[in-house]
């Protein structure tokens, strides 16, 4: 019930600010995370993929797992005729991950080097005075850069 998770959710920021503590909150609900995260880390196959502080990421996803997540927010203001947007193909079976980056199957910018090797889950460089970022994408910088992502509707 929608009610009793505003209620709940209240309670966790009270508690938080009554005793200046941290809260990890592990969820799929981004309204949620809009709501309540200053910090986002997005994970996919069981590995972390993007890390940001919460307006950057929701401004400007840097990894395709990320952008698709961000598509996939629903608003009420959005057209009721048009299909909600879901991210093609299924997870991969955590016993058996596919060489490389374990998106790779379902990402629309892989590349040869997606194939071959795990990305490095790295810091991405910004601007000075930036936040920190950091993603698990050979192509992170070109999204953050200007290439266009998902995000826009953009294809590789």
């Amino acid at each position: 019930d929608v009610t009793i998770q505003a209620q709940i959710l209240e309670l966790m920021k009270s508690l938080q600010e009554k005793h200046g503590t941290a809260i990890i909150l592990v969820t799929h609900d981004l309204g949620v995370v809009a709501g309540m995260a200053d910090r986002v880390n997005v994970m996919y196959a069981g590995r972390l993929v993007e890390s940001a502080d919460t307006d950057s990421l929701f401004e400007k996803p840097l990894h395709p797992y990320s952008q698709g997540l961000m598509r996939s927010v629903t608003t009420l203001d959005g057209d009721p005729d048009k299909p909600l947007f879901s991210i093609e193909g299924q997870p991969p079976d955590l016993t058996q991950l596919p060489k490389g980056c374990s998106f790779h199957p379902r990402c629309s910018f892989v590349t040869e080097r997606c194939l071959g090797r795990k990305p490095h889950f790295g810091v991405i460089q910004l601007p000075e005075g930036e936040p920190t970022r950091r993603a698990a994408c050979f192509e992170a910088e070109h999204f953050l850069h200007g290439r266009p992502g998902l995000t826009d509707g953009g294809s590789a």
